[in-house]
């Protein structure tokens, strides 16, 4: 990804799994620049911290899409995650997945117009694939 100017890091180590899910990206990268003016995608190195609502349970995304168009800044959490961890972090993509529609989440910013985004797990599993893929273009293809 090091010639695409979507990546912000002309360097990163990433697993399979992880490249697999730069490659889908890469895929939608110019269908994306239809709706939005600018198309980032971040790895996040330790960076960025989530917290569910209500427990005390937190993790970092993997990576961070962000997504803007004249009227909202859109932030998406991507998480590809491998068969082993599948089940045992499943409250993860159930909060991830609660972002989009959970109005008791406070955005802490110097801008209102900003909204996080949730998708499901990102699996190589072909029938993991595929809703990851709807998930993914109903929510920010739109």
């Amino acid at each position: 990804m090091r010639t695409q100017d979507w990546f912000v890091y002309d360097q990163a180590i990433v697993n399979g799994l992880e490249n697999n899910l730069l490659n889908f990206i890469n895929d939608y990268v110019e269908e994306l620049k239809n709706y939005y003016e600018d198309v980032y995608l971040i790895r996040n190195e330790r960076k960025i911290k989530i917290v569910e609502i209500g427990g005390t349970r937190g993790f970092m995304p993997d990576f961070l899409l962000y997504l803007k168009n004249k009227e909202l800044t859109y932030q998406v959490f991507l998480e590809p995650k491998g068969d082993n961890l599948l089940e045992k972090d499943k409250w993860k993509e159930d909060f991830l997945l609660s972002l989009s529609t959970n109005e008791d989440v406070e955005i802490l910013s110097e801008n209102e117009d900003v909204r996080l985004l949730g998708i499901k797990f990102y699996n190589d599993k072909p029938q993991l694939k595929s809703e990851f893929r709807e998930d993914f273009k109903r929510k920010l293809l739109k």
